[in-house]
């Protein structure tokens, strides 16, 4: 009855939330044992956050084999091997981050769709800062004793996702269940009907949700027992050591230390260097530890849930958010992030295995692809190389210029949202609607267009360091961009309530002053990520052409039979599909 319900709200919430060349044709239908062998009865999708396209074939040497001895799958190079691999999956929506990407890979809709145009937005109806995932309605579910969590839920988001979709058709049967150490990971791919969606509690050291998705209050037993082992308490005090000896590190890792610490990387809970002490949950979710951790709750799940044993299919999604938190502070060419990696193939290898042993490999479609990518430390591309050191872009005193130009062409008034609170929004500007209505109702403004207008071009007599361009929300909606990958990345990411007035983009290497190394740009270092699909119903091959992660939802819709979730926009990956009739 409470899967059923929560159908029905699904369905309520939505109505009111307002490539493949050419197509691959049906293979008829054999026998009932070939449409078992094309329709999974498990499908796993893991997204690796910050995860770049690049390191699967950088690294590739030091993966595991595709086969281990005991002739178990291995990690990267098994999918690469038996797998459909997709070599140019780009986004093309910005910004790119986590909420975002994790927003887009279950829905198949850009941020025009889905609501979630960034981590961050600012709302001018509630006059606040809103946070992507952030919920009042509800109550924190699983919190230990001191916890500083706050609920969370799926309710910003717009659209269906992949889970919702299998949770009508199957009319509930199917299990949905979705985990990763970030609250906005877990929940923007599990969607809004899920069975099980948790995320890490950094205050609390354990798996929490919320009445969002645990009317009753209470975690099922199964996710109670791993809280009940403690395991993220018992590796503090531990160490982070890498795999690698120095000599062959050196082939991968060329980030300085030096650098590093000059950026502030040894004030984080990390330390600076190898060996790196877990002192504290957040050092423990920014190390290969939480991965692991991750993994093997995934593992408690399918056996508490009984995923992937009957012929209604399930869907796991998974988020290791260890490599975003990690690469943050170290960048792309680090040490650390170049054991993350190697670190996190061995533990795929792992779960893999037990997948294989505990539900079969036959039975299972598994998908690994990113979020986003990461362009590296600014600094860190100097070294003699022919490139010119390119500045970080400065995120403070924006509101003051603002004014002081929309006020001398409008009149006095409080234009910037928020008593400036809204000058700068991750890669947003909000004006003062209330302000903006004035100055159009007078006849001073021809539009909002216009004010927003005279706001950017206030922005670009800065002369900020590293940046690219600002584009208004009125030029975006109404088709004034440019003819190129930005300006297509402008408009999928442009939402008409949610987006700010103003938007800006860096340079391809130019960085704000927030972390050692980021992404966020429609660039090809944050838009590049992996796109590997394999198993059940996937026909092994690699391709060059280009293709959007947003592909992938309909993708497994359509082996999975069910409709595509309400905002998608993606294409089928249509070379890599081994589809029945029904």
């Amino acid at each position: 009855m409470v899967r059923c319900c929560r159908v029905l709200l699904l369905l309520l919430s939505l109505l009111s939330a307002a490539h493949a060349d050419t197509p691959e044709a049906d293979t008829p239908e054999a026998d009932t044992s070939e449409v078992r062998a094309t329709r999974p009865r498990l499908v796993v999708v893991l997204a690796i956050d910050q995860f770049r396209a690049d390191w699967l074939r950088r690294l590739h040497d030091e993966f595991v084999p595709a086969r281990l001895a005991d002739g178990k799958p291995g990690g990267f190079r098994f999918l690469l091997e038996n797998g459909a691999d997709f070599r140019d999956a780009r986004y093309e929506h910005v910004p790119l981050y986590t909420g975002p990407g994790h927003a887009s890979l279950l829905s198949g809709a850009p941020p025009a769709h889905t609501g979630i145009v960034s981590n961050y937005w600012w709302d001018n109806e509630e006059k606040a800062l809103r946070y992507c995932v952030d919920d009042a309605g509800c109550r924190v579910v699983g919190v230990a004793s001191g916890s500083k969590a706050q609920p969370m839920g799926p309710r910003r988001l717009m659209v269906s996702t992949l889970g919702d979709e299998l949770e009508f058709a199957t009319a509930g049967r199917s299990h949905t269940v979705s985990l990763a150490v970030k609250d906005r990971a877990a929940i923007l791919m599990a969607g809004h009907a899920a069975d099980v969606c948790s995320w890490f509690d950094t205050s609390g050291g354990g798996w929490i949700s919320s009445t969002a998705y645990f009317p009753s209050g209470l975690l099922p037993d199964w996710l109670q027992k791993v809280n009940a082992r403690n395991l993220p308490a018992a590796a503090l005090g531990t160490e982070w050591t890498p795999l690698l000896p120095p000599e062959r590190e050196k082939l991968y890792a060329s980030t300085a230390v030096d650098l590093l610490q000059s950026l502030g990387s040894g004030k984080g809970p990390l330390g600076l260097t190898f060996p790196h002490k877990i002192g504290g949950f957040d050092a423990f979710r920014r190390s290969p530890f939480a991965n692991d951790y991750l993994f093997r709750t995934a593992e408690e799940a399918i056996v508490g849930e009984d995923m992937g044993r009957d012929d209604v299919p399930d869907l796991l999604t998974l988020s290791l958010s260890s490599q975003d938190l990690c690469g943050h502070d170290f960048g792309p060419f680090s040490r650390e992030m170049v054991d993350m990696t190697l670190r996190t193939d061995r533990q795929l290898a792992q779960f893999l295995g037990w997948l294989d042993e505990h539900v079969s490999l036959s039975r299972v479609t598994f998908v690994m692809t990113a979020d986003h990518g990461v362009t590296d430390i600014p600094e860190g591309r100097v070294n003699g190389k022919g490139m010119s050191q390119p500045p970080r872009f400065l995120e403070t005193g924006f509101a003051a210029p603002l004014q002081k130009a929309l006020a001398a062409r409008f009149g006095p008034d409080s234009w910037v949202a928020g008593n400036g609170d809204g000058a700068f929004v991750e890669n947003f500007t909000y004006l003062n609607p209330a302000a903006v209505a004035r100055a159009v109702a007078s006849g001073k403004a021809r539009n909002e267009g216009e004010v927003q207008q005279i706001a950017a071009e206030a922005m670009r007599a800065l002369h900020l360091p590293a940046l690219y361009d600002v584009y208004t929300r009125w030029d975006i909606l109404h088709g004034a961009v440019p003819a190129n990958g930005v300006g297509r990345a402008l408009t999928a990411g442009c939402h008409p309530r949610r987006s700010g007035d103003l938007v800006f983009l860096t340079d391809p290497h130019g960085l704000s002053v927030d972390y050692v190394a980021s992404h966020g740009m429609p660039f090809a270092h944050d838009e590049h990520v992996p796109l590997l699909l394999s198993g059940c119903g996937i026909r092994p091959g690699r391709w060059a052409q280009r293709v959007s992660p947003l592909d992938l939802a309909p993708t497994l819709s359509q082996l999975l039979n069910v409709e595509y979730p309400s905002g998608c926009d993606g294409r089928p990956l249509a070379p890599a599909l081994l589809l029945t009739n029904p």
